[in-house]
C-alpha cells in the first residue's frame, strides 16, 4: 500500500472516530465508512485475501482428490498386474495418510507422508517409463530372433536347399506369433521392465549397450 493510501485511510478512520466519540448509535454513513476502510485493508469477509484463500483451498482439494485417485489406481495396477510378488508395497492409502497428517494423528509424521509420496512417484515413473523401455526391448528381441542373419545362423550350411530350409525355419518361428501371443510377450516385457526400474535392477536395453 502506498504512503498516500495509508494517509488517506488514517484520515478517514480519524474522521469516523470523531463521529463516534459522542457515544450515540453509529449512523448508516459511519457504518458504510467503516466497511469501506475494512474492505480496502482486506480485513472484512469477502476481501481479496478471503477470495484467494478460498481459491487456494479449492485448488488444494482438487489436487488432493486427483493424487488420491492416482494413488489407488497405480498401486492397484502394480500389485495386481505388474508386480504381484514385489517387495515394493503401499504402506497405506494416500487418502488415509493425508487425513492422519492433517488431523495430527499420533505417529503420522511429515517424513512418513513424504515417504508415501516418494514411493508413489517411484512406481508411477517406473510404470510409465516401462511402456517405452519394455516395448523397445520386445521389438529388439523379436527382430533379433527373426532377422535374416539369425535365421541363416540357425540352419546348417553346406547342404542342398539351404535357402528353402531357412524359409521353413522362419515359418516355424513366425507361425507361433499370433496376435494374442505377441500381446502377451509385449506385456511381459513391459511388466519386467517396470519391476526392474522400480526395484533398481534395471540396465540399459540391449540396443543401447555398446
Amino acid at each position: 500500500m502506498l504512503n498516500a493510501d495509508r494517509e488517506a485511510l488514517a484520515m478517514e478512520l480519524s474522521s469516523l472516530a470523531e463521529r463516534l466519540k459522542g457515544g450515540g448509535p453509529a449512523t448508516d454513513e459511519v457504518s458504510r465508512g467503516l466497511e469501506s476502510v475494512l474492505t480496502r485493508l482486506g480485513a472484512r469477509p469477502g476481501s481479496s485475501d478471503d477470495s484467494e484463500r478460498a481459491r487456494r483451498d479449492e485448488a488444494f482439494g482438487l489436487v488432493t482428490r486427483f493424487a488420491c485417485a492416482v494413488d489407488d489406481l497405480v498401486w492397484s495396477a502394480w500389485s495386481d498386474a505388474i508386480a504381484p510378488g514385489s517387495h515394493l508395497v503401499r504402506r497405506a492409502r494416500l487418502a488415509a495418510s493425508l487425513d492422519g497428517y492433517l488431523r495430527g494423528q499420533p505417529g503420522m509424521t511429515h517424513e512418513m507422508l513424504e515417504a508415501d509420496l516418494a514411493a508413489l512417484r517411484l512406481v508411477t515413473a517406473a510404470m510409465i517409463a516401462a511402456i517405452g523401455r519394455g516395448g523397445r526391448g520386445f521389438a529388439h528381441q523379436l527382430s533379433q530372433r527373426l532377422s535374416p542373419e539369425a535365421i541363416r545362423a540357425s540352419v546348417p550350411t553346406g547342404l542342398f536347399g539351404h535357402q528353402a530350409r531357412c524359409w521353413a525355419h522362419y515359418m516355424s518361428l513366425a507361425g507361433g506369433l499370433t496376435p494374442d501371443a505377441l500381446v502377451e510377450e509385449l506385456m511381459r516385457a513391459v511388466r519386467e521392465s517396470a519391476r526392474q526400474l522400480a526395484e533398481g535392477r534395471a540396465s540399459e536395453p540391449p540396443e543401447h549397450r555398446d
